[in-house]
């Protein structure tokens, strides 16, 4: 053990003590020299928030503490029923095994937190390819584990560590979605509120084992919040699962159909704003975007009445967070544009307001993973004929207005005069537009409105039930 502990020890200097030029090389070369040559192939993009629709949400840690540490964080986790990622120092394996074979006991996964507690930054190429590949040695030696992921102390990434993951066929380096910095000695409460305010479903926990007691004491406080909202603690094993049926987004029917297109003067622009109906149909819309629990939410009081919405999102909060958006379709309903930068179309020139379609469409369309409704609902719904027809002129369908605006974004509005707003104005063929925004009163509103409507005798339309029957 002595031996091989001053093994890694001079392992170590050397590789603090820097190296010669990289030089390119293919996957699967060995290594004879003291040189790393740089790896030129594909890389896989690190994980941090995984776009599932699944309430998975990973719990990891960093460094490896104390025994005595050690013990209560797998009680406490224990305790809550996690399992968790553990990533640690290749030498504090070698040098305390039985910790480290006790957090694999406890069945936790184990992953790579590099060789040595050190700024990765600094190294060269041919230093941090040694960093990781000597930790690797060193979980084999002594856990008879082979790790697939590694991150480092910071957990940022550079482009260097991705290559070096795929050159030693690993499967991804691993950031933090959620990191309250905890090393900076916070109490439990303030470490479980920064992680309970940021969490989502696909998230990535950073915290320290073995530097600040109260992350213990946070952990029954950080799954009191997750069994609030039925998210499931994961390993990164999972999460990593869930990237496997992420289509290239050039791959997708429409990604690369809309396009800037300056030649709009003879577009014949089409507005839709109600339906000519004469059945009592009305459609009840959402725009802009949300935290995830204002969202669910209201997909939920929608599954309770059975009613299929048109969601006109914010190109640029899906970008965020495109797990949410592909739940919107997967609950059924359907999706279309509200721009990117949710900017007023008439203070914009024709290419900031083509570039803000075609920028807002790429960014819906790679979330939900398929086509979405070419429609475009321009912000505050203040729209021109000639804006319009710079619209269309992109490869867009249809500028989706409405008839009846709830108020619901406005906080001074109480819930029945939302709802009075809505009941007085209802007509056949109707397009009311509602908003998934954070601290409003729509998801109080929106069941009232409901109920009122239906005992109205009023049926519940998609957008594209009207729009695509007009083009037949």
């Amino acid at each position: 053990m002595k031996k091989y502990f001053v093994f890694i020890m001079v392992m170590a200097l050397f590789l603090i003590s820097g190296c010669q030029k990289e030089q390119q090389v293919d996957q699967g070369e060995k290594i004879e020299t003291k040189t790393v040559k740089v790896y030129k192939g594909e890389v896989n993009e690190p994980i941090n928030l995984v776009p599932t629709t699944k309430p998975y949400i990973s719990l990891t840690f960093n460094g490896m503490g104390d025994e005595q540490f050690t013990t209560q964080l797998l009680e406490g986790l224990a305790q809550q029923k996690i399992k968790a990622t553990f990533f640690l120092p290749a030498m504090r394996v070698a040098e305390n095994p039985e910790i480290a074979k006790k957090i694999q006991d406890a069945g936790h996964e184990i992953e790579s937190n590099l060789l040595n507690d050190i700024d990765y930054e600094q190294l060269s190429y041919t230093a941090l390819y040694k960093e990781v590949s000597l930790a690797n040695q060193v979980f084999e030696e002594h856990l008879g584990i082979t790790p697939q992921f590694v991150r480092t102390r910071s957990g940022e990434v550079n482009k260097d560590l991705l290559k070096i993951v795929a050159q030693l066929n690993m499967k991804r380096a691993v950031e933090a979605f959620i990191n309250p910095l905890d090393r900076n000695m916070q109490g439990a409460e303030e470490i479980a509120n920064y992680v309970n305010k940021y969490v989502t479903r696909g998230s990535v926990i950073m915290l320290n084992n073995g530097i600040n007691p109260a992350v213990i004491e946070a952990i029954p406080l950080i799954a009191d919040n997750a069994k609030q909202y039925q998210y499931e603690f994961v390993t990164i094993e999972q999460l990593n699962q869930e990237l496997g049926e992420i289509i290239n987004p050039n791959d997708i029917e429409s990604y690369n159909d809309i396009k800037v297109n300056a030649n709009y003067e003879n577009v014949t622009p089409r507005i839709f704003t109600t339906a000519d109906v004469e059945q009592k149909e009305i459609a009840l819309t959402f725009d802009d975007w949300a935290s995830e629990h204002t969202i669910i939410n209201i997909l939920d009081i929608l599954d309770k009445y059975q009613i299929k919405s048109t969601f006109f999102l914010i190109g640029k909060g899906v970008e965020q967070n495109p797990a949410l958006a592909k739940l919107i379709v997967e609950r059924g309903h359907e999706v279309a544009s509200h721009s990117y930068y949710h900017k007023n179309v008439t203070t914009m020139t024709t290419q900031e307001v083509q570039e803000d379609v075609v920028k807002a469409h790429k960014a819906i369309t790679n979330a939900i993973q398929q086509k979405p409704k070419l429609y475009f609902r321009p912000a505050e719904g203040i729209m021109t004929n000639e804006i319009a027809k710079m619209i269309i002129a992109t490869g867009y369908e249809v500028v989706a207005l409405y008839d009846i605006a709830s108020f619901d974004w406005n906080p001074e509005l109480t819930t029945n005069e939302i709802v009075e707003r809505v009941m007085t104005r209802a007509k056949p063929g109707s397009v009311v537009v509602m908003h998934i925004m954070d601290n409003r009163k729509t998801a109080e509103a929106l069941p009232i409105i409901i109920e009122k409507l239906t005992a109205e005798g009023y049926d519940f339309k998609k957008m594209s039930d009207w729009i695509e029957s007009e083009v037949q």
